[in-house]
């Protein structure tokens, strides 16, 4: 070729690039809120709380831990903001329904909204103190019990009656899935049991009916509706 003359483009500026180049990758996808806590909602379900860390969240999130902190100020601040992401879940009974059917319509959803998630039962208190956005899911039964007529220290002696054993009666329905069979079980390693006693036991049903837990913790709403009439009528 003389001396001069021009050469094509491609040649000029270097080897031709092939037809397809493969890009650059780009910056990841950055994260937000949302998804931060709903991968920490399901880490606290499996680990639990005290399981639970930011760099373990980070790790699963594929991010920084600083990143993490752009969002919430503390690990506590992100175990707060789940804690309040499972009470928004909740939906208070009507206002008009009477108070015996509004208190049993709380505790039902309450009863669902803990299967959904039971981390939440620890997430109630957290550090020491009631988590505020508890008081979404508490306020409504405190109206309720209002509409009652309680009022002053026995308003408060009905709300805790009414908390305290309905709390023991979703751990009380937790515990009683598979109860049974166990109680079974448990009979058949024990060699010191009477002919009597193994003989009563083989009416414990292996598989019982499905809805067992739910008639357990219905039958606890009716007691503790049946104690706030007392309390109503004392």
């Amino acid at each position: 070729m003389p001396d001069g003359a021009d050469l094509p483009a491609s040649q000029e500026d270097g080897p031709t690039r092939p037809a397809h180049a493969p890009r650059r990758r780009g910056r990841p996808n950055l994260l937000d809120r949302e998804q931060i806590l709903s991968t920490a909602l399901a880490m606290l379900e499996t680990d639990g709380p005290a399981g639970f860390t930011m760099n373990k969240l980070a790790h699963r999130l594929g991010a920084s831990v600083m990143t993490l902190y752009t969002y919430f100020p503390s690990r506590d601040a992100l175990i707060d903001a789940a804690g309040a992401k499972i009470f928004s879940t909740f939906e208070p009974p009507a206002e008009e329904l009477p108070w015996r059917d509004a208190v049993r319509a709380w505790l039902w959803q309450l009863y669902r909204m803990f299967e959904r998630h039971p981390v939440g039962l620890r997430l109630i208190k957290w550090d020491g103190a009631v988590t505020p956005s508890w008081l979404k899911v508490w306020m409504p039964l405190m109206r309720i019990l209002t509409r009652a007529g309680f009022s002053g220290e026995p308003l408060l002696l009905a709300a805790n009656w009414v908390g305290r054993v309905g709390m023991a009666l979703l751990m009380a329905q937790i515990s009683a899935r598979g109860e049974l069979t166990s109680i079974r079980e448990a009979a058949e390693r024990n060699g010191a049991l009477s002919e009597a006693d193994r003989a009563l036991l083989a009416h414990v049903p292996d598989d019982p009916v499905g809805d067992y837990s739910d008639t357990l913790y219905a039958f606890g709403i009716s007691n503790i509706v049946r104690g706030l009439e007392e309390l109503t009528s004392a």
